[in-house]
């Protein structure tokens, strides 16, 4: 897959994360952002004409683009900071807030927060607000924390939708071993985001799964399940992590990932289908039914690793109104064989 397009040449844009680079006529970085859908959000710039005259102006001065795909926006985040960090792009130092950057900062209050900081911090620089307030909102979607006043004494808005759990407010209104346990809790959680936005993703899972084991040992599974979430939630953000200087030394790390996947697939399915060549169209379908009513069939397409949304299908299953899925599998298959200008897929 190409890194280098122009205007021409942006339907061939990947729809996965990464991070995009806009250069002018000499040859300069005149732009860097970062998205989770890399064609949705650079064509946008062309759709329209833009209000503010800084957009419109970088617009009119794009010559060509390249980009550099990841696994998932918390990479996308950290490494469109290291490239702005490095490069300092003319269009996104005049976004910036103020002349000094921007750092994460954690409190030595009883209950510490985890504030954003001008011109020192514990995590960063960071060139704008938007990417630390990018990176808190991925963390504390994985441990809990609180940003409110201390004076406040009322639980914050983010404990109701438990993003901050337990809140020091609700804390300082308990006594004894309660407010001793809620306290551990939240320091613990402290120490979690620590150990995240040092990059340690590893050695946070583990903590986590620890403490899941820990509650389910002790039968409190309801402690189990949210710690179960938070390991989903740190899996789906950071699934596979690569540092920013991994994509920066090699911008082509998810095209041979990806081959590499491609190769050892190959090499485990040739034991069963000796006749298989090639692994670059892969088609999958899935059965979606309630209790065999209201049945569909949904097949999406792979090529080369990467999702072709515009080859995703859906039928709705036809011949039976009872669960087998099976069945229903068998009647998609034989559907979607009878289309032959779909192209078939090699898997």
């Amino acid at each position: 897959m190409r890194s280098y397009y122009s205007k021409e040449n942006l339907q061939e844009l990947p729809q996965t994360p990464g991070v995009y680079q806009y250069f002018d006529l000499t040859g300069n970085i005149i732009y860097i952002g970062k998205a989770n859908n890399l064609r949705k959000r650079i064509t946008s710039y062309f759709q329209k004409k833009h209000a503010d005259l800084k957009t419109q102006n970088l617009v009119e001065r794009i010559q060509r683009i390249k980009i550099i795909r990841v696994f998932n926006e918390f990479e996308a985040i950290l490494l469109e900071s290291e490239l702005i960090r490095k490069h300092k792009p003319k269009y996104n130092l005049i976004s910036r807030d103020d002349r000094h950057y921007n750092y994460i900062s954690i409190t030595k209050e009883t209950f510490p927060r985890i504030l954003l900081k001008r011109k020192s911090g514990d995590y960063g620089p960071f060139p704008s607000s938007r990417i630390a307030r990018d990176i808190l909102r991925l963390v504390r979607s994985i441990t809990p924390f609180c940003t409110q006043n201390p004076s406040i004494k009322t639980p914050c808005f983010y404990s109701h939708i438990n993003l901050c759990n337990p809140c020091p407010a609700y804390i300082n209104k308990q006594s004894g071993e309660l407010f001793e346990g809620l306290s551990q809790t939240y320091k613990q959680n402290i120490h979690k985001a620590r150990i995240l936005l040092s990059g340690k993703v590893d050695k946070l899972k583990k903590l986590l799964q620890i403490e899941m084991k820990n509650c389910v040992k002790k039968e409190n599974f309801e402690n189990a399940a949210y710690f179960r979430d938070r390991i989903v939630n740190l899996d789906y953000l950071v699934n596979n992590y690569h540092t920013a200087y991994e994509f920066i030394n090699n911008p082509d790390l998810i095209t041979q990932t990806s081959l590499k996947e491609h190769k050892e697939l190959l090499k485990i399915l040739n034991k069963y289908y000796t006749q298989l060549k090639l692994l670059k169209k892969i088609a999958k379908a899935l059965i979606s039914n309630i209790q065999g009513k209201n049945a569909v069939g949904s097949m999406v397409t792979f090529i080369e690793g990467q999702p072709a949304k515009q080859l995703y299908r859906k039928f709705r299953i036809r011949f039976l109104e009872t669960p087998n899925d099976v069945e229903m599998l068998k009647e998609v298959f034989k559907r979607r064989l009878k289309h032959s200008e779909w192209f078939y897929p090699d898997l």
